[in-house]
């Protein structure tokens, strides 16, 4: 069992570092997978022995530190304890490999749990990379949260408390930054896993890295769920990642990628689209930036009807944007029909390049060409 948890009377200082920027969205997804992750025993599979009791994180995982006094949790395969699958506080296989992390990220009296580790060599001042993570909510617990925080630090964060990390109350020679990463429709998934991620640009100083929650139960903005005998938010944790990448030009177009129309279709998978969940990364990151979406045809039809399918395309991608957060009056979208080829009308390969959706990222309210918005 969690140790009795006091009350405290803390109040945390949110830092919200603006220091975001989109990496690469531009490039193929099989780019950006072949960049170096920064983590050691990103899965954590990598242990000193099976897991035998709750809170043994900081004992057997290797690359892996506490940041304070609460114990974070390992769940593996091998274990009668601590198992994966249905467990004390949930019911989750790992998403990678054998083994995966549990910490808690809301709990009566601020009670909170961290993981941190080094990462493999400092971040490069004015370089941009990504953080990314997998969690997953217990389903034994009432709440889910809205937000997880990644901290870097310039040193080791060994807090003497199992209260939640006061980022006001950290010297200045910790260089501590945070990256909030917040979920409009909160993060509530239970039975399979759920991507968190940002962008961040670093400042050279960055030899640390903590994930968890370091504001305050006041603070926290969570949802009950379930009426539960834990009062609290926990959440499984696997496969954390960071990695650098390159940062677009604005107010440059750009194709999206892998986004195949068949012939007079405009329906398309925009959730699986790697370069579109970074697009939407970034938009949520720059709430001062907007994005115009533009769609096109091949020569396949007449005039009007192309305009027409090319614009439902062109929207399709505007309402995925939309609908995973981003407000609708930072988006317009403009079909141009089989006015604006790419390629040339005469071959399959050609017209299955026409048929395409493309996008303009900017700071700029209005666009010359982009003059729909959604109906609301």
């Amino acid at each position: 069992m969690k140790t009795k948890l006091t009350k405290p009377t803390m109040k945390i200082f949110t830092i919200v570092t603006r220091s975001f920027i989109l990496l690469g969205f531009f490039l193929l997804a099989a780019t950006y997978g072949n960049s170096q992750n920064l983590i050691n025993n990103p899965s954590f599979e990598n242990l000193d022995k099976c897991p035998n009791k709750i809170g043994a994180f900081d004992e057997i995982t290797n690359n892996w530190l506490n940041a304070s006094k609460g114990s974070t949790d390992s769940f593996s395969a091998c274990s009668n304890v601590v198992p994966t699958g249905n467990n004390f506080i949930g019911n989750q296989e790992a998403y990678d490999g054998d083994v995966y992390a549990g910490i808690y990220l809301f709990a009566e009296n601020d009670y909170r749990e961290y993981l941190s580790t080094k990462i493999k060599k400092p971040l490069i001042k004015g370089k941009t990379y990504i953080v990314s993570f997998m969690v997953s909510r217990a389903e034994k617990t009432e709440f889910a949260v809205d937000e997880f925080d990644v901290l870097f630090t310039q040193k080791a964060l060994d807090q003497n408390s199992s209260k939640f990390i006061d980022v006001k109350q950290l010297a200045s020679s910790y260089e501590a930054k945070i990256v909030a990463i917040p979920e409009y429709n909160l993060y509530t998934k239970s039975d399979g896993w759920q991507e968190v991620s940002a962008v961040y640009v670093a400042n050279g100083t960055e030899n640390y890295m903590t994930i968890g929650n370091f504001r305050s139960n006041v603070k926290t903005r969570r949802l009950k769920i379930i009426n539960a005998p834990r009062k609290a938010a926990y959440y499984f944790l696997d496969m954390v990642s960071l990695q650098e990448d390159e940062p677009i030009n604005w107010d440059q177009k750009y194709v999206v990628d892998n986004l195949l129309f068949k012939q007079n279709e405009a329906i398309v998978d925009c959730e699986n689209n790697e370069q579109l969940k970074r697009v939407l990364l970034y938009l949520k990151a720059f709430p001062e930036k907007n994005i115009f979406v533009y769609g096109h045809t091949d020569a396949v039809g007449n005039t009007y009807a192309n305009k027409v399918l090319s614009e439902k395309r062109a929207k399709s991608v505007a309402s995925f944007l939309i609908e995973n957060g981003l407000n609708r009056n930072r988006v317009q979208y403009k079909g141009f029909g089989d006015s604006e080829p790419i390629a040339n009308n005469r071959t399959r390969e050609g017209k299955l390049k026409n048929r395409r959706v493309e996008f303009v990222v900017s700071e700029s309210y209005t666009d010359n060409y982009a003059s729909s918005t959604l109906e609301k």
